[in-house]
């Protein structure tokens, strides 16, 4: 088969029923379990997501406003495409393979009266519901505000991660906690707005999630918590907004609904969601193999090359299949002589070596990134095999532009990833593979802050919230 990554089934939907008009648009799961109504009025859209009728998303309403302008109000709303989307490709993680199924709406408008064209595409499967915003129009286009919200039935205990401190929206290393519902907004000592993923316990049994997937060319979305059992999605830059050149696809904005923790966990809706990799770029994927790290960081702090050599040799006697040296070694004399012949040793003891960066020193974006690609031509000449690229303390759209550009050039150099101190992942390992990790949670190096210890609690409840959205670099072997 061509397209080694899997395959995708796009067929068309001929029977699926849909009312059109003054009222409501109604879109199904293939099972027909999950629907969601879509409505307009003069001001806004607005959509309800229910599963075997009960509500879980009550009425809210969508709003993005581009160039100063509110799209898609004053305008008549219509189905202008539906199909069945089926996707199965193998992934790495708890489950060897995704196997994603949705039915896709793409949603335009008559008479629309904006400069571009503006769709709205959801997908209603039967994990959950998840829909994005597109908006054609050539130029620089300015994202002044998107607010989608969330309302959220009363009575619903609410899971989200807690930090006391200005890192809690930097680096989502927060103690996971809950509440109900109503507290949200007040029970921060830092502010209303929370960190996604944020898991729900409905009255009734079922369980949601909310996050995002597929953060391409935008910034990341948090939800601040307004008042009322109500969230709205936030952004980094505030009131300036953020720019996109040309057309603007959003992330997916993401709702998973689960019986139970079983088919919470085994969701497959951030996977599916996210594109295919690159068939160039990833024409020759025997180089990505995920392993255990082995860093005496954590409790030693960086070593010398000799003592680095020791901590190789202690990782292939337990058969782990990699070593990290984390910050300092840059400080060695003569750092990448030094390097190369660490690595040339660890080959010979058939471990892998990784390298420590700090992210603003190769942030910069001139030149195409020139800083950054030409450490990691240095880095892939010392002869190790990935980076460890820390304190990205942002969400914002650089940032998130620099994360793709940091996967795509590590790929190109054969070269695997591990972001720390970031956001959330939302996919971004199926498109860049090469992504074996990201932090973006609270691991055990918080034992050794102030901050810690990490309570059993929090442990416990990672494998549901967290860790449903991807991978985790929680440091466990430090």
């Amino acid at each position: 088969m061509k397209n080694r990554i899997g395959k995708i089934l796009i067929l068309l939907l001929l029977n699926i029923p849909m009312i059109v008009g003054a009222e409501n648009i109604c879109l199904h799961s293939p099972d027909r379990r999950i629907k969601v109504e879509i409505g307009q009025n003069a001001d806004t859209i607005r959509y309800t997501v229910k599963k075997d009728n009960a509500v879980l998303l009550n009425t809210s309403p969508l709003d993005i406003i581009i160039n100063s302008e509110c799209i898609g109000i004053n305008s008549n709303l219509h189905i202008m495409e539906s199909n069945l989307i089926h996707r199965t490709f193998p992934v790495m993680g708890g489950k060897k393979c995704c196997d994603y199924k949705a039915n896709r709406y793409k949603l335009g408008f008559v008479n629309n009266r904006t400069a571009g064209v503006f769709y709205l595409e959801f997908d209603v499967s039967n994990q959950g519901v998840a829909f994005r915003y597109l908006y054609t129009k050539e130029g620089i286009n300015n994202i002044e505000a998107e607010h989608t919200t969330f309302r959220i039935p009363a009575h619903t205990k609410v899971w989200f991660a807690e930090r006391k401190n200005s890192w809690k929206l930097k680096s989502y290393a927060g103690e996971f906690i809950s509440c109900d519902i109503s507290e949200l907004d007040n029970i921060s000592p830092t502010g209303p707005i929370q960190c996604p993923p944020l898991l729900f316990e409905y009255e009734n049994g079922m369980l949601g999630m909310l996050s995002e997937a597929a953060l391409y060319n935008y910034s990341g979305m948090r939800l601040q918590a307004m008042g009322n059992n109500v969230l709205c999605s936030n952004f980094t830059e505030g009131e300036s907004g953020f720019d996109i050149l040309g057309n603007m696809i959003t992330p997916w904005r993401i709702f998973i609904i689960a019986s139970d923790l079983n088919e919470l966990v085994n969701t497959d809706m951030i996977n599916g969601l996210n594109p295919s990799p690159d068939e160039l770029l990833f024409k020759d994927k025997e180089w990505i193999k995920p392993g255990k790290a082995f860093t005496r960081f954590f409790s030693k702090g960086c070593g010398n090359p000799k003592q680095e050599m020791e901590v190789i040799d202690c990782a292939a006697s337990l058969n782990i299949e990699y070593s990290l040296i984390d910050e300092g070694w840059e400080r060695w004399k003569d750092k990448w002589f030094h390097l190369r012949k660490v690595c040339a040793y660890a080959r010979k003891k058939k471990v892998g070596v990784w390298v420590w960066k700090h992210s603003e020193q190769i942030k910069d974006s001139s030149n195409d990134y020139s800083l950054m690609r030409c450490f990691l031509d240095s880095v892939k000449q010392s002869g190790a095999c990935g980076v460890k690229v820390d304190f990205q303390n942002s969400e914002d759209k650089m940032t998130i532009d620099f994360d793709m550009a940091l996967l795509k050039f590590a790929a190109e150099h054969k070269l695997l990833v591990n972001i720390h101190g970031c956001q959330k992942p939302s996919g971004e390992s199926v498109t860049f593979p090469n992504e074996l990790t990201r932090e973006g949670v609270r691991g055990w190096e918080l034992n050794a802050m102030p901050e810690g210890p990490i309570p059993a609690s929090h442990n416990a409840v990672l494998p549901f919230t967290r860790c449903v959205v991807g991978n985790a670099d929680y440091t466990p072997l430090c």
